[in-house]
């Protein structure tokens, strides 16, 4: 899948179709069930720095102890139940950013869900909870309407490893759910009626991602691990998530301009350093050399120095611009 990142003279109609049919879609699966697992942590950090992440693709695989009982039904007796914990996850959701807090809404496989929280570029608090609307029946099993629930908070910390990578852990505590259907055996020659009745435990548990940002753009492909503790069935449960966000940029002209002036400090501070390295194996070259016998004057030697020097100088100074337009970009 190729992730593409639109101008803001672009994105503006696609931005508000794809908000669109997503609230469309949340609205028309809210009443068909309300479990679900913790959603990525990829994208809601990702949220930062005044960007939508609007449709985050994430395919999630689930092992460990899954509850899949597949009981079959009796004739004679009134009512059996079949478990049914998904394999693997399709999730969509969309982000919109505010300061140090973002929101989202999307869905995973047919149940849409809200997620909103705390995000900074080294720290995150999210918490996320499931949709169901009250109209529908099955939000009426149980005592009450958080019954039929999943929610759960989760803190995330990312640390940059170089320019491109981030590397993240992550530690929720949630309210899963998982599938469960009764089979209800009519006493008359009837047809077999099968209604859900959805099974929720709480889990603890932690993880880690790796993010790849695509030659300093805004693009991005991620990787995630998590594993959680079933405390009320003793179960042992992880996931392995794949995250492809498309990202939309949400910059004014000036931001833009202030971002192309950015990368090309940055392309300058890299050639600035390689050379600086090159020049500082040339002078130990001529130093081993002098040691060595070899005809090379004290004059030579300085004047590699001085050259090294310069470098050093210029270098310090593209790294106080680089850093100024970071500042006056992100701040």
């Amino acid at each position: 899948m190729n992730l593409v990142v639109f101008d803001m003279s672009d994105e503006r109609w696609i931005r508000r179709l794809l908000w669109i049919v997503l609230t469309v879609n949340v609205f028309f699966f809210a009443g068909c069930t309300g479990v679900m697992r913790p959603p990525s942590a990829v994208p809601f950090m990702h949220s930062y720095e005044r960007i939508y992440t609007l449709n985050n693709v994430s395919v999630a695989l689930y092992g460990g102890d899954l509850d899949n009982d597949e009981s079959s039904y009796d004739d004679e007796i009134e009512m059996e139940d079949e478990h049914l914990e998904w394999v693997f996850d399709f999730s969509n959701v969309a982000y919109g950013h505010v300061g140090f807090f973002s929101a989202g809404l999307g869905l995973q496989s047919t149940t849409p869900f809200v997620q909103l929280g705390f995000v900074s570029p080294y720290i995150g608090v999210s918490a996320w909870s499931s949709l169901c609307l009250p109209t529908n029946e099955i939000c009426l099993y149980g005592d009450g309407y958080m019954d039929n629930l999943s929610y759960g908070t989760m803190l995330i910390q990312q640390f940059p490893v170089g320019r491109r990578v981030k590397v993240g852990f992550t530690e929720h505590f949630s309210r899963n759910g998982s599938e469960r259907y009764f089979y209800e055996v009519p006493e008359f020659f009837g047809i077999v009626e099968r209604e859900p009745h959805p099974i929720f435990y709480r889990e603890i548990g932690g993880g880690f991602f790796v993010s790849y940002r695509i030659n300093n753009s805004n693009r991005i492909v991620a990787t995630e691990f998590r594993y959680g503790r079933d405390i009320d069935f003793n179960r042992n449960r992880f996931a392995i998530t794949m995250d492809l966000p498309i990202v939309f940029e949400n910059r004014t002209a000036e931001e833009r301009q202030k971002y192309n002036e950015l990368e090309k400090a940055l392309r300058q501070y890299e050639s600035l350093r390689i050379a600086n390295r090159l020049q500082k194996q040339k002078l130990n070259r001529f130093v081993r050399a002098k040691e060595m016998g070899v005809n090379v004057t004290d004059a030579e030697i300085e004047e590699e120095r001085k050259h090294l020097q310069e470098l050093n100088d210029l270098l310090k100074q593209q790294k106080i611009t680089v850093r100024n337009l970071k500042k006056d970009l992100y701040d």
